[in-house]
């Protein structure tokens, strides 16, 4: 349950977040390209974050890493809050963005401890989890500002029920540790890097392109729909909430999925699906084929980066944080390079073109899977400790 809620917790905060980027922009009078400068700044945090959030995790436990990060997470939406400066903007844009990778990690490797203890890929529910409770707090979101609420308001009261829930996953015992030898642990885990482990370093590739999309989408949706197309507030936030609803929907049909298809094959269908979503939604200017586009978008990306995480886990059995750490490591920097890119982009060729370049990342998720070695097998015939040993040996 305490897993659950810190994954519900990161996606509400991120619907909420992404709505309200149009309106921070807009009370400090930034272009789209100096936005995105400052967002991927930001995000700069994030590598060193997940780095160190990994190798906590792997000596004490996610409990510790979500908890801390979380009351981080509240005290720089505070500061969020206050903004009104470009130079205070990407103060409180590191300290934001570098607990919130963390957490991420955090969430992560819990989920993947949950997967390997209980033996079943149940990741998946958990990503839905946050993908539902972001389609909730983007479309609440919405509502508020359309009768009035000042949108600083709305980031002081995210502040306060941030910092309330993360101090009670401080506190819970029941978010997972996978209690082992730590000894073994602190001399082994590190002996190789997985960031030497071919396998898990394409995963980590992979769930980079998802990631490019998926931040692509959630960062410039809103501001596309609110500020380019010059339309109603309820409509821009409702374009970020149903992209989130259909990443909640494939989630929890792609569990389903799972149980039938090979993961592989899942994620080949959702390159493709994803492409010809966002095909849709860029070559229109009618918003209600737009939001079907981003829809689609939504529900081809929604599979890809718990299937990823779950298969990185199956690459290093005992090693979730660090494991969770590389695929993060790599995936967000797509979130550093995004924000930049598609601002860069969209004061040269328009915003319109510029988000056409997730029809690129769409396309290569699903050549890339076809490189991804069948672990399967050896999952089923190998022990644990065995697989570790594999992973620490294998060559590139």
């Amino acid at each position: 349950m305490a897993t659950f809620l810190a994954f519900g917790l990161f996606g509400f905060i991120t619907g909420i977040w992404e709505v309200l980027l149009a309106d921070l922009r807009t009370s400090i009078s930034l272009s789209t390209g100096a936005f995105g400068l400052a967002l991927t700044v930001g995000i700069l945090a994030a590598v060193p974050a997940m780095i160190l959030g990994g190798r906590i995790v792997d000596q004490f436990n996610p409990r510790v890493l979500i908890g801390i990060t979380g009351l981080t997470m509240g005290l720089a939406i505070l500061g969020i809050s206050q903004v009104d400066s470009y130079l205070l903007l990407v103060g409180t844009f590191l300290l934001y963005f570098a607990a919130n990778s963390a957490y991420d990690v955090g969430i992560n490797a819990a989920g993947i401890n949950i997967e390997q203890t209980k033996a079943q890929q149940i990741l998946t529910y958990f990503h839905a989890a946050f993908s539902g409770f972001a389609a909730v707090g983007a479309l609440l979101t919405g509502i508020l500002l359309t009768v009035g609420v000042n949108f600083r308001l709305l980031y002081i009261g995210l502040s306060i029920g941030v910092t309330i829930v993360s101090a009670l996953l401080l506190l819970s015992r029941s978010l997972p540790d996978r209690q082992q030898n730590r000894k073994q642990i602190k001399e082994n885990v590190y002996h190789r890097s997985l960031f030497r482990n071919f396998a898990v370093v394409l995963i980590a590739v992979i769930v980079f392109l998802s990631y490019f999309a998926e931040g692509t989408i959630e960062n410039w949706s809103a501001v596309y729909l609110r500020t380019w197309l010059t339309l109603p507030i309820i409509v821009g936030a409702s374009g970020v909430a149903l992209f989130h609803l259909a990443m909640a929907t494939g989630r929890l049909g792609g569990a389903q999925l799972i149980s039938v298809f090979d993961r592989r094959w899942i994620l080949r269908a959702a390159g493709v699906l994803g492409t010809v979503g966002m095909v849709l939604s860029v070559i229109t200017t009618i918003p209600f084929l737009i939001l079907v586009g981003l829809f689609v978008v939504g529900l081809s990306m929604s599979v890809v980066s718990p299937i990823e995480y779950s298969l990185a886990g199956d690459f290093a059995p005992r090693r979730s944080g660090e494991a969770s750490s590389v695929v993060s490591v790599v995936g967000w920097s797509a979130f550093i390079i995004s924000p930049a890119l598609v601002g860069g982009l969209a004061e040269v060729v328009g915003l319109r073109a510029a988000l056409a370049i997730v029809i690129l990342t769409a396309s290569l998720i699903a050549v890339l899977t076809y490189r991804i070695p069948d672990h399967d097998s050896q999952t089923e015939k190998q022990s644990p400790s065995e697989l570790n040993q594999c992973t620490l040996s294998s060559k590139d």
